[in-house]
This record gives structure tokens, C-alpha cells and sequence, in this order.
């Protein structure tokens, strides 16, 4: 089959051109545009999209996640919650990680706000048992985007979770804390250089 570069149409450079625009609007449309993209190329070709997704600039959806417009910042937290639905991976995983968590500490409350969102139907739903798929609910499960965590990531997960049980005082806890707390008897088992290291500053928060 044809190539979409065959054809003449290049999907990672026209995101790039219009990530790197100088009108707010322009990037805010490269957003939109990676993730009909992507949603494209996984419904074409499966597992074989990968390597087309390869190609999109990484360094420029960085570059979005701390863009100067509000709008943009805030519209990022969708995409990679995107790529964390239809990519899971290691690589994705650091990428949301790197992106997503710092944006619950935003200045702009809108922008913080639905980064809480997100660190809340990533981490906290497949914790708690909360996730659903096809409508069903699914049973509750340690979230691989924590693999790998850094120590600036923890920290911002950290304040995140400190901010998010703040503004929900009815919040139950205990079904994330029994999660961590059966993640951590299950690594012990194993060598010390296979310790999970993400639940110990989350039990530190919730306890």
C-alpha cells in the first residue's frame, strides 16, 4: 500500500509547521490535528502506526504542554491522554509523566484543573477500582504510567495528590492506600532492583 509521504502529504511535518506558528490559534489547531492523526493511524493500521507516530516531533508537544497560552496548555492534557489510551508504552508513559504532572501545579486554575483530571482517571480510577471500559467497571490495578517515575515527577505527583484531596474532602482514600499498600507486599517478593518505587511517596501522602 501507499505510503501517506508517498502521496505527498507529510503528517509530522504539517504538525510541525503549525505547532511552531506564531498565532495561539495555529498551535491550539496542531493539537487537533495530531490527535486526528493519531486516532487515524491506529483505526488504518493497528500496532503498525507506531512507527509513523515515531516521526511527530516530541520535543514540540513538550513545547505545547508549557506553552505561554492558557488555552494551549490546558487543550494538551487531552492529547496526552490520548497517546496514553491508544499507545501505551514506556515511552508514552515518561512523556505523559513529564507533561501532564506538572500541569496540576499550573497557575491557571483552568489549566490545573483538568491536569487534576487527568492524574485522577490515570492513576487514582485504575487505583481505586474506578476505571470502566466498554461500561463495565474494571477491578482495581497498579497504573504503569508510575513505572520509572523521576524524582521531580514524584514530586510534582506528590503536590498533585496533596491539592486533589484538598479540594475533595469526601475523597475515600482507603481503596488507593489498600492498592499501593498489596503493590508493595507483591514487591517485596521480588529482588530489591525490581521494588516498585512509586507507592512509597503516595502512601506517604495518604497516610
Amino acid at each position: 500500500t501507499c505510503t501517506l509521504e508517498e502521496n505527498g502529504l507529510d503528517l509530522s511535518e504539517m504538525f510541525r509547521a503549525a505547532a511552531t506558528d506564531e498565532k495561539p490559534h495555529s498551535r491550539r489547531a496542531a493539537l487537533s490535528f495530531f490527535e486526528a492523526s493519531v486516532r487515524t493511524l491506529r483505526s488504518s493500521l493497528g500496532e503498525a502506526a507506531k512507527a509513523l507516530l515515531q516521526k511527530f516531533p516530541k520535543h514540540l508537544l513538550e513545547s505545547l504542554a508549557c506553552d505561554e497560552s492558557v488555552m494551549i496548555r490546558k487543550a494538551s492534557v487531552a492529547t496526552f491522554a490520548l497517546l496514553l489510551d491508544l499507545y501505551p508504552s514506556p515511552e508514552i508513559h515518561a512523556l505523559w509523566r513529564h507533561c501532564v504532572l506538572p500541569l496540576a501545579l499550573d497557575p491557571e486554575g483552568g489549566v490545573a484543573e483538568r491536569a487534576f483530571e487527568e492524574v485522577d482517571r490515570a492513576i487514582l480510577a485504575p487505583l481505586t477500582g474506578a476505571s470502566k471500559r466498554a461500561g463495565r467497571r474494571l477491578p482495581a490495578e497498579y497504573p504503569k504510567v508510575l513505572d520509572g517515575l523521576s524524582s521531580e515527577e514524584t514530586e510534582y505527583l506528590q503536590r498533585a495528590l496533596r491539592c486533589l484531596l484538598q479540594r475533595n474532602k469526601d475523597f475515600d482514600a482507603s481503596s488507593v492506600v489498600a492498592s499501593l499498600a498489596a503493590v508493595v507486599r507483591d514487591g517485596l517478593r521480588r529482588p530489591v532492583a525490581e521494588w516498585p518505587s512509586a507507592p512509597w511517596p503516595l502512601l506517604e501522602e495518604l497516610c
